[in-house]
């Protein structure tokens, strides 16, 4: 009878291709952790970016608003293509110039113009990116009434805040 008998000679062969086959394994597993950590770290930045972003949003306006609290110096004013924007009036020493906070094609944007003049859209130092914005004035609670939405991964959220006016407005903040 015959007996199945294997070479001496493949056994090291056979040991080196499992051992290649198992650095291989080891190879593709560590990949798959790498960037499943990347995708989550990105989503983490992302989040935070975001979130961010609507932080400086509202405590910018606030600080604006509340800083030029004096009639006739604020005014939430209707923007052709932009939706109700925040006219600042300015004045510093002798010279006057209004800075205009508006919302425009996913950002929010601030620019200064001579006084009376529209804002140029599009143009302004970016202030924050955001889904969405919206602004009114709320004469019954005298305040200014922010609603912004934003994008948090595959969702969009909202928050609104309320900027309460320390002045007594009678006629102060205009609505155009």
């Amino acid at each position: 009878m015959s007996k199945l008998t294997t070479s001496d000679d493949s056994r090291p062969i056979a040991a080196f291709i499992m051992m290649i086959a198992f650095i291989l394994l080891f190879g593709f597993v560590a990949i798959l952790f790498l960037q499943s950590g990347r995708s989550a770290r990105q989503q983490i930045v992302n989040a935070n970016s975001a979130q961010s972003d609507v932080r400086i949003a509202v405590n910018y306006i606030s600080s604006r608003v509340r800083l030029n609290d004096a009639i006739g110096r604020i005014d939430v004013t209707y923007i052709e293509h932009s939706g109700y924007g925040i006219l600042v009036r300015n004045r510093v020493a002798s010279e006057h110039f209004d800075s205009w906070i508006y919302f425009y094609n996913g950002k929010l944007l601030e620019v200064q113009v001579l006084p009376g003049e529209p804002p140029e859209l599009g143009y302004g130092v970016l202030i924050a990116e955001l889904y969405s914005f919206e602004i009114n004035y709320d004469a019954s609670r005298n305040s200014i009434i922010l609603h912004i939405e934003y994008e948090l991964g595959n969702e969009i959220r909202a928050l609104s805040a309320v900027i309460g006016l320390r002045s007594d407005r009678t006629d102060g903040v205009i609505v155009l």
